[in-house]
């Protein structure tokens, strides 16, 4: 595999990739086959972190709202932004795998669970422009590694059918990037800000029925007008020190 440093520990944007993980390049190759025999293995002591388009995807594919979804998660405090991190799972076992190893909601599962066993990081230098970082996850458990089958980063990203969802991640990182970096959230927002902020952003079809919006919207567009409305609800309780001039968007 060329490009690709073994061993690594590096930090990027604050997130550490362990020394098992294998940094790689979109050209890279790696052979996997997920064996049978190991189905729900990944999922059975884990922890699944989703975004609000994965929310969103989840609601969609079994045909309930996003606030039934957001039941079904934890939350908990990172150290990056003041937003909490929303997980389907934290160090547990998947809400939705079943008893014989496979997936309830496989068709539309979360991103991370689309991309395993790659790893992505979304980098937003200091231009703006998005700089994607690619790792190999070698779990221990995982008995898929070494199969007949080879991808190439990109094979992988393209049979995953993930355009969208990075597409969507990427604009809720700018999101939280622009928050932190332009209104500087972390030293003035209250636990009520954060409250209204995770409404805002994860529980889309509320939103759309408290601001009376049209039912013809799209899911992407839907999404657009949240992540909007959520930048604008910080901006009008933001400091008029840390205050953009004209309050620009962010997404």
């Amino acid at each position: 595999m060329q490009g690709m440093a073994e061993g690594v520990r590096e930090t990027v944007q604050g997130v550490t990739v362990p020394k098992d993980y294998q940094f790689l390049n979109p050209e890279d190759s790696f052979a996997f086959t997920c064996p049978e025999e190991c189905w729900g293995t990944c999922c059975s002591a884990t922890t699944i972190r989703v975004d609000p388009w994965d929310v969103l995807r989840l609601a969609r594919g079994t045909g309930v709202e996003t606030g039934e979804i957001l039941k079904f998660c934890q939350l908990y405090q990172g150290q990056k932004t003041p937003l909490p991190v929303v997980s389907l799972v934290r160090r547990g076992r998947c809400p939705f795998l079943l008893l014989d190893g496979s997936c309830a909601v496989y068709p539309f599962r979360p991103r991370v669970c689309r991309y395993f066993p790659v790893g992505e990081m979304i980098v937003l230098n200091e231009q703006g422009a998005v700089e994607r970082r690619y790792f190999l996850i070698r779990s221990r458990r995982c008995k898929g590694f070494g199969g007949h089958t080879v991808y190439t980063v990109e094979e992988w990203l393209h049979q995953e059918g993930l355009a969208a969802a990075r597409a969507m991640a990427e604009k809720f990182s700018r999101f939280l990037r622009d928050a932190g970096e332009k209104l500087q959230w972390s030293s003035w927002v209250t636990e009520e800000d954060v409250r209204e902020l995770l409404h805002l952003l994860y529980d889309l079809d509320a939103v759309r029925k408290r601001y009376r919006l049209p039912d013809g919207l799209t899911d992407r567009e839907l999404y657009a007008w949240c992540l909007d409305r959520a930048w604008h609800y910080l901006l009008e309780r933001a400091p008029a020190a840390v205050s953009p001039v004209g309050g620009e968007k962010t997404v």
